[in-house]
């Protein structure tokens, strides 16, 4: 087995407020022990920095999310103490790192071991660096479990979004029409993901060409990639939404304008989507969607990916040591694909194996 050390190094989120402000390096972590035979220590290599992760920094309070902590949960990396598993040492694996083990255990992906269940595990596919492939388990089972709707045609609100970029995929394999948003200067991405037809917010709100332009058949799903807070694209969706189609939103994410006006926002949005029919609210079915961690699902998303069908895609990737750049890169909106931190770096195009 590989020497392990008794040590590391970790980003850990020592109070509630912005990365700027809280996240420190620690060069002298413990590296965790696995509890219970199953547990797989992970050699990371690469982790990729999700919304949920730097919003959850800001506002959770210690009683919700108790600090200091490790944060982000997506990771790819080689197994060093496969603990009894079906993995063997040197496996190279990408993992999702479940809430109930980051927050029992306070481990995160900004380190550079973790050992979460064999279950939250899969073999990271051959054709991809462990810096893609550590993109694709939130964001790839999110889209994934959308789908599980059986829709046949679909609205993704936010294509270049992360969740967006893997639902226009996934769908086109499935043999969807999908029509998709995104700013004008990313239409042709978005078309050379696979989308039928093309929005540019910029130029019209979807609300309004959608129902200027109602589709046919109406879509069986719309998607929100973007977690908008304004609900006017829910509001207006009995006109391009079947009777029997969903309305799914990753969101909303009062983010980014001052807490008053996200508060209001916020409650403007869920009357809206609270709001009976009866009394005049939107009659189609809506929720919001948080990934379950399935091991299933990553394994059909690594095979998706080792076949081709799906590419992951990335905007950015930074040093372990410029991790505060990553998030500032990430807040700052606007990114097409993720934003990921090597952990160790890469050498000609593949991660090496570091210290």
């Amino acid at each position: 087995m590989t020497s392990i050390p008794q040590t590391q190094t970790a980003w850990v989120a020592t109070t509630r407020g912005p990365p700027s402000k809280v996240l420190q390096v620690n060069q002298d972590y413990p590296v965790p022990t696995p509890t219970k035979s199953g547990d797989v220590l992970v050699k990371i290599h690469a982790a990729a920095l999700n919304p949920a992760g730097w919003k959850i920094m800001t506002i959770a309070p210690n009683f919700v999310w108790e600090r200091p902590y490790i944060p982000e949960v997506d990771v790819s990396g080689v197994v060093v103490d496969a603990n009894e598993s079906q993995f063997s040492n040197g496996d190279q694996v990408v993992g999702l790192i479940s809430t109930a083990v980051q927050r029992s255990t306070h481990q995160g992906a900004l380190s550079q071991y973790v050992f979460l269940p064999a279950s939250q595990l899969v073999l990271k596919p051959s054709n991809q660096s462990f810096s893609s492939a550590a993109g694709i388990p939130t964001v790839g089972q999110t889209a994934l479990q959308a789908l599980r709707t059986t829709p046949k045609t679909i609205f993704v609100n936010g294509g270049s979004t992360s969740v967006g970029i893997y639902t226009i995929q996934i769908a086109k394999s499935m043999g969807l029409r999908v029509v998709a948003s995104a700013s004008g200067r990313n239409e042709a991405f978005v078309r050379g993901l696979g989308a039928d037809e093309f929005i540019d917010y910029t130029t019209e709100p979807p609300h309004v060409y959608l129902t200027r332009n109602s589709p046919t058949p109406l879509f069986s799903l719309v998607l929100d990639a973007a977690a908008l807070i304004d609900p006017s694209l829910y509001r207006h969706s009995e006109g391009f939404i079947d009777k029997s189609g969903m309305f799914i939103s990753v969101g909303p994410w009062p983010f980014g304008r001052g807490w008053k006006a996200g508060l209001l926002g916020t409650m403007k949005y869920l009357w809206a989507v609270l709001q009976p029919g009866w009394a005049g609210g939107v009659k189609r079915s809506w929720k919001m969607i948080t990934v379950t961690r399935r091991q299933a699902d990553l394994q059909k998303l690594c095979e998706m990916v080792e076949a081709g069908t799906v590419r992951p895609v990335t905007d950015s990737t930074y040093d372990f040591n410029d991790v505060l750049d990553a998030y500032n890169q990430l807040m700052g909106g606007h990114v097409v694909g993720k934003v990921v931190v090597n952990v160790i770096p890469e050498r000609g195009g593949q991660e090496g194996e570091g210290g």
